[in-house]
């Protein structure tokens, strides 16, 4: 009489399978998330303009590069995450410098100048982008080969 081979675990094997996702979010989308964060920081850094090309004083709105920032969130279900790059209180110099603006007085009056846009910005996440997304799934590449991995199932 032929038994055949009796395989248990399938419940097991099945909800980790099906759990797989949302813990690869969860413990792998981070870094993966900062080092692409990180591309694009360099990418802003190097193009990012000094205070004097854009203010009249340093004193009134410093060095905008020491601002630069960026931000690593996970969705807490596992769907997924998101980076935001920016210069914190900042932002809206750099917009300014991104876009051009009209130059007012404190008091809110035109003077009847412009300043024009420096797109920094979109060149640099432009430049960025593809290099970016290597990181990214080269991070995940390397935590789906690495010993974490098998941490997941335990």
């Amino acid at each position: 009489m032929d038994e055949g081979v009796i395989v248990r675990g399938i419940p097991q094997v099945q909800r980790n399978l099906a759990e797989f996702p949302r813990l690869l979010v969860m413990r792998c989308f981070g870094k993966a998330l900062s080092r692409a964060a990180g591309v694009f920081e360099q990418e802003l850094a190097a193009r990012c303009p000094e205070a004097k090309d854009y203010a009249p004083s340093d004193d009134e709105y410093g060095p905008l590069l020491e601002n630069l920032m960026s931000v690593v969130t996970i969705d807490t279900n596992g769907q997924g995450g998101r980076a935001q790059i920016g210069f914190g209180k900042k932002s809206m110099v750099a917009l300014w410098i991104e876009y051009g603006h009209r130059i007012v007085t404190h008091a809110g009056r035109d003077t009847g100048k412009v300043a024009v846009a420096n797109p920094f910005m979109r060149r640099a996440f432009a430049a960025a982008a593809e290099r970016a997304v290597t990181v990214f799934v080269e991070t995940v590449q390397e935590f789906l080969e690495s010993d974490e991995i098998f941490a997941i199932a335990a």
